[in-house]
């Protein structure tokens, strides 16, 4: 999975395995174990403006359809939503990406991704000065939106993933009472509240609050990001 960088639909060469395949060098399956098919896509809901542009066909939302033995598993995804894709090794967590796009051309079956960073990946993208008095004020499972959006096949999709508004987040805990056990609803979840800012040039990005749309997910504001952000 590409991540980090604004480029094009990359070539076929260089997708990513699908779900349940092996990877070259990978270990076997366990005995009995049935490796999962090609996932089935089915593209839903084709965007009114701007459907076709660029060789590229838009849609809102996919099915994914996939078959593993005898069992099929089916899941609806559409712009906005939170997923987990597969990293780019296999001693890494599964990265957190947000569907910005959904896209299909000549060469296959894509999405746009923005990208969410873990806390602990932030500590080199963010200057010293405000990384420190944000370190210290760290939700549980706190990550960060990145301004940076690219584009990786559709197959790269793990599941998806929650992440919370900070006044869900709020809500949430006040409904669990006080006390440092209240963050127990928090697990396999996340929270976002702010987004990294590219710094260009300069040395550690800055940070900003983040707004929420049910439709497209968290964004920054127009005037504040400097990223490919649509």
């Amino acid at each position: 999975v590409a991540k980090g960088v604004i480029q094009d639909s990359p070539p076929v060469q260089s997708r990513s395995p699908s779900p349940g395949l092996l990877t070259p060098g990978a270990a076997p399956y366990a005995q009995g174990e049935v490796p999962a098919s090609e996932p089935e896509i089915t593209f839903l809901r084709q965007r009114n403006n701007a459907a076709v542009r660029d060789g590229r066909h838009f849609y809102d939302a996919f099915e994914m359809v996939t078959c593993k033995g005898r069992e099929t598993h089916t899941a609806t995804y559409k712009v906005g939503d939170h997923i987990y894709t597969l990293p780019a090794t296999g001693e890494e967590e599964m990265y957190i990406a947000q569907i910005d796009g959904i896209f299909q051309d000549r060469d296959g079956e894509w999405i746009d991704c923005i990208w969410l960073e873990r806390a602990k990946d932030m500590k080199v993208l963010v200057n010293a000065r405000e990384w420190n008095q944000t370190r210290s004020n760290l939700l549980p499972g706190e990550v960060f939106l990145c301004t940076t959006v690219n584009a990786n096949p559709i197959q790269c999709i793990e599941g998806r993933v929650e992440i919370l508004t900070l006044e869900d987040y709020e809500e949430g805990r006040k409904a669990m009472g006080k006390g440092t056990e209240s963050i127990g609803f928090m697990k396999n979840k996340f929270v976002c509240r702010q987004a990294l800012i590219d710094a260009g040039k300069k040395v550690g990005g800055s940070l900003t609050p983040v707004v929420y749309d049910k439709g497209r997910g968290f964004s920054v504001p127009q005037n504040k990001g400097k990223g490919k952000h649509r």
